[in-house]
């Protein structure tokens, strides 16, 4: 199942509890990427970042077809309320590989 976010998570029985595959995972790769500019649709009254839209397309390709699994903010890697940095710094750590989604935005941050 996915959560809201649209990290997976599964039912552990032992524990009685619903947790993140990334918490029991290693992630393989790290993507790193500036959200991008977010952009608003007033057809569908919807919003979204726009590098942020092609780096989800890129993890799921690279999980789908290579079986590969990718640590991202989104989908999984964060949490509510959880320290951001100490959580991309143990992913970039754990990560035997780190892709940089490089562009200006990412310069300027």
């Amino acid at each position: 199942e996915n959560s809201q976010d649209g990290a997976a998570m599964m039912r552990c029985e032992v524990e009685k509890r619903t947790i993140r595959l990334l918490d029991i995972l290693v992630p393989e790769c790290f993507l790193s990427y500036s959200w991008g500019r977010n952009v608003t649709s007033t057809h569908k009254n919807t919003s979204w970042y726009e590098t942020q839209v092609s780096v989800k397309a890129f993890r799921k390709r690279v999980q789908e077809d290579a079986e590969v699994v990718c640590w991202m903010d989104i989908g999984g890697g964060l949490t509510a309320g959880e320290d951001h940095v100490k959580a991309m710094e143990q992913g970039v750590r754990k990560a035997a590989v780190f892709v940089l989604f490089l562009n200006d935005d990412y310069a300027k941050s």
